[in-house]
């Protein structure tokens, strides 16, 4: 997939990947390689004042229209998810065959930006382990499933 930095979507200007690879992928070296078939990047919206993430799909994962409607099914579902530990979805569409969401940018980055530093001392696991879980419990009962729970997808906001 291209690197989109620099790029504006949807009135947002893209200013980061931060989430991603910039391994050279087989489409050749200026594009970005995702196990997962996305890359999240830190962005601005249109006013330039307000900082959001947005997931940027990748366009060969979704080339079925099967697999388009079931992320389609899917993001609605989460759109309409209302908890705390859950972000919310701010905007969402699709852009040269690529679809994406929009959401907050919770800058105090993951676990993994955590163990990495040396901060994860400062957690109480317990506690953690209690946040993470009411945020899969509510999801699976509304029929959502996180599918790839890892230490980069367990992300803090400034107050936590």
């Amino acid at each position: 997939m291209r690197n989109l930095v620099g790029h504006q979507l949807g009135g947002y200007r893209l200013l980061e990947l931060i989430n991603g690879t910039l391994q050279p992928s087989p489409e050749g070296p200026d594009r970005v390689g995702s196990p997962l078939g996305a890359e999240v990047y830190k962005a601005t919206d249109p006013s330039g004042q307000v900082l959001v993430a947005i997931k940027v799909f990748s366009p060969s994962a979704y080339r079925d229209p099967g697999a388009l409607e079931r992320l389609r099914v899917s993001l609605h579902r989460v759109s309409q998810l209302n908890h705390p530990g859950i972000p919310p979805i701010l905007g969402s569409g699709t852009i040269q065959g690529r679809p994406y969401i929009v959401m907050p940018y919770l800058g105090a980055g993951s676990l993994a930006n955590r163990y990495a530093s040396g901060l994860a001392w400062a957690l109480n696991p317990g506690q953690l382990l209690d946040e993470v879980s009411s945020v899969l419990d509510h999801a699976h009962k509304h029929g959502v499933m996180h599918g790839d729970l890892k230490p980069t997808s367990v992300l803090f906001d400034e107050e936590s």
